[in-house]
């Protein structure tokens, strides 16, 4: 076989012959009949999609309308876009339980409030919310608290942490704003 004969045995073989084609089309299609019936169950994207269209009817030419199918690509796609952004600023909720509320209360009050000072106040206004601390345990020292009607319970271990926060927090509503 000379290598004339070569390329053009490899030409033919890379050529689309029509049952790979149509095999080609009509997965494309099914892909984007699945995704249509996907974006028209979803409520918002279709109402905005429908708009969409209604819309170029009334002012576009027919040839230059867009499909059904890229107008709910289009919705779907601005909805993702305004999810991300409305996540963006959705910032953090609050989740701080009734123990912590107290901590912050006692920083609010005195911000140089040290480990040792807390746990005195604690075991003083503890009862407001329930607050029973084991000192018998020989190990590991617990606080017993009910937050939003249930019984929790925290580490004393880790009361530097939730005081570390409570400072935190406190100090940064206290900065002035600079601009």
């Amino acid at each position: 076989m000379t290598s004339a004969n070569i390329r053009a045995a490899s030409r033919r073989s890379k050529r689309l012959t029509l049952a790979k084609l149509n095999k080609r089309n009509r997965q494309f299609w099914q892909e984007q009949s699945r995704l249509m019936e996907e974006r028209m169950s979803d409520e918002s994207v279709r109402d905005l999609a429908l708009q969409d269209v209604k819309s170029e009817m009334r002012r576009v030419p027919l040839k230059h309308q867009v499909s059904l199918e890229s107008a709910l690509e289009r919705a779907h796609n601005a909805k993702l876009h305004f999810q991300r952004n409305f996540s963006k600023k959705g910032g953090i909720a609050s989740k701080a339980d009734a123990l912590q509320k107290l901590i912050l209360a006692i920083v609010r009050k005195n911000r140089q409030t040290t480990e040792q000072e807390l746990i005195g106040k604690l075991k003083v206004k503890g009862s407001t919310i329930g607050l029973e601390i084991d000192e018998e345990a020989v190990r590991i020292r617990w606080i017993y608290f009910t937050s939003n009607g249930k019984a929790k319970r925290a580490r004393m271990s880790g009361l530097k942490d939730r005081l570390s926060r409570a400072k935190k927090i406190v100090n940064r509503k206290r900065k002035p704003h600079s601009r």
